[in-house]
Protein backbone atom coordinates (compact mmCIF):
# COMPACT_ATOMS: atom_id res chain seq x y z
CA UNK A 1 0.00 0.00 0.00
CA UNK A 2 1.08 3.46 -0.90
CA UNK A 3 2.39 6.14 1.76
CA UNK A 4 1.42 9.93 1.62
CA UNK A 5 3.84 12.42 3.24
CA UNK A 6 2.02 15.90 3.59
CA UNK A 7 4.00 18.71 3.88
CA UNK A 8 2.65 22.75 4.58
CA UNK A 9 4.70 25.37 4.20
CA UNK A 10 4.57 29.72 3.48
CA UNK A 11 6.81 30.79 0.54
CA UNK A 12 9.99 32.81 1.79
CA UNK A 13 9.22 36.35 2.54
CA UNK A 14 9.57 38.66 -0.87
CA UNK A 15 9.13 36.20 -3.31
CA UNK A 16 5.53 36.55 -5.40
CA UNK A 17 3.23 33.59 -6.01
CA UNK A 18 4.87 32.91 -9.34
CA UNK A 19 8.58 33.41 -8.51
CA UNK A 20 7.51 30.98 -5.74
CA UNK A 21 5.97 28.09 -7.77
CA UNK A 22 7.97 27.87 -9.93
CA UNK A 23 11.33 27.61 -8.05
CA UNK A 24 9.14 24.93 -6.25
CA UNK A 25 8.34 23.09 -9.34
CA UNK A 26 11.66 23.95 -11.82
CA UNK A 27 14.73 23.73 -9.43
CA UNK A 28 13.41 22.49 -5.89
CA UNK A 29 12.17 18.70 -6.88
CA UNK A 30 14.39 18.71 -9.89
CA UNK A 31 17.37 19.42 -7.15
CA UNK A 32 16.29 17.19 -4.70
CA UNK A 33 15.23 14.04 -7.37
CA UNK A 34 19.17 14.30 -8.23
CA UNK A 35 20.23 14.26 -4.96
CA UNK A 36 18.26 11.23 -3.59
CA UNK A 37 18.61 7.60 -4.27
CA UNK A 38 15.34 6.89 -2.83
CA UNK A 39 12.56 9.17 -3.18
CA UNK A 40 9.01 9.80 -4.03
CA UNK A 41 7.15 7.93 -6.56
CA UNK A 42 4.81 11.08 -6.67
CA UNK A 43 5.02 14.51 -5.91
CA UNK A 44 2.38 16.55 -6.16
CA UNK A 45 1.83 20.62 -5.40
CA UNK A 46 -1.63 22.15 -4.26
CA UNK A 47 -0.97 25.95 -4.49
CA UNK A 48 -2.94 27.84 -1.90
CA UNK A 49 -5.15 30.72 -4.17
CA UNK A 50 -5.06 33.91 -3.02
CA UNK A 51 -7.60 36.46 -4.41
CA UNK A 52 -7.00 39.39 -5.35
CA UNK A 53 -8.16 41.75 -1.94
CA UNK A 54 -8.35 38.91 0.70
CA UNK A 55 -6.85 38.07 3.61
CA UNK A 56 -3.98 34.97 3.17
CA UNK A 57 -4.12 31.55 3.97
CA UNK A 58 -1.70 30.23 6.44
CA UNK A 59 0.09 28.92 3.92
CA UNK A 60 0.66 28.79 0.45
CA UNK A 61 1.17 25.14 -0.51
CA UNK A 62 0.30 21.65 0.46
CA UNK A 63 2.61 18.99 -1.21
CA UNK A 64 1.96 15.41 -1.20
CA UNK A 65 4.60 13.24 -1.58
CA UNK A 66 3.42 9.36 -2.61
CA UNK A 67 6.03 6.34 -1.51
CA UNK A 68 5.31 2.79 -2.88
CA UNK A 69 5.30 1.43 0.75
CA UNK A 70 6.69 2.03 4.06
CA UNK A 71 10.30 0.25 3.45
CA UNK A 72 10.85 3.06 0.28
CA UNK A 73 9.74 5.88 2.76
CA UNK A 74 12.08 4.41 5.72
CA UNK A 75 14.91 4.50 2.89
CA UNK A 76 13.50 8.55 2.02
CA UNK A 77 13.84 9.41 5.34
CA UNK A 78 17.55 7.54 6.69
CA UNK A 79 19.02 9.24 3.16
CA UNK A 80 17.12 12.61 4.44
CA UNK A 81 18.86 12.08 8.31
CA UNK A 82 22.43 12.12 6.39
CA UNK A 83 23.78 15.25 7.48
CA UNK A 84 25.28 16.15 4.32
CA UNK A 85 22.00 15.97 2.32
CA UNK A 86 19.88 17.69 5.04
CA UNK A 87 22.44 20.68 4.68
CA UNK A 88 21.91 20.57 0.78
CA UNK A 89 18.21 20.33 1.52
CA UNK A 90 17.60 23.11 3.80
CA UNK A 91 20.06 25.17 1.57
CA UNK A 92 17.92 24.80 -1.36
CA UNK A 93 14.63 25.02 0.65
CA UNK A 94 16.22 28.58 2.26
CA UNK A 95 15.83 30.25 -1.18
CA UNK A 96 11.87 29.71 -1.23
CA UNK A 97 10.21 28.64 2.09
CA UNK A 98 10.06 30.16 4.94
CA UNK A 99 11.74 26.94 7.40
CA UNK A 100 9.70 28.29 10.51
CA UNK A 101 6.64 27.44 8.91
CA UNK A 102 6.77 23.84 7.49
CA UNK A 103 4.85 20.83 8.86
CA UNK A 104 5.65 17.58 7.72
CA UNK A 105 2.92 14.31 8.69
CA UNK A 106 2.13 11.05 7.14
CA UNK A 107 -1.58 10.67 5.98
CA UNK A 108 -4.11 7.98 5.27
CA UNK A 109 -6.31 8.76 2.32
CA UNK A 110 -10.22 8.00 1.88
CA UNK A 111 -11.91 9.29 -1.53
CA UNK A 112 -15.38 9.02 -2.05
CA UNK A 113 -16.12 9.27 -5.86
CA UNK A 114 -19.71 11.10 -6.32
CA UNK A 115 -19.37 10.97 -10.50
CA UNK A 116 -15.59 10.15 -12.32
CA UNK A 117 -13.81 12.51 -13.89
CA UNK A 118 -12.28 13.07 -17.13
CA UNK A 119 -9.19 11.56 -17.50
CA UNK A 120 -6.09 12.97 -16.61
CA UNK A 121 -7.79 15.51 -14.12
Amino acid sequence: MSVRIMVIARKKAGLSDEEFRAYYSNRHLPYMHDLMDHGAAVHRRHFIVHPDGEERADYDVISEAIHEDMDTLAATVAELSDPRKRRLREEDESHFLDPASISIFAVETEETVFRPLEAGL
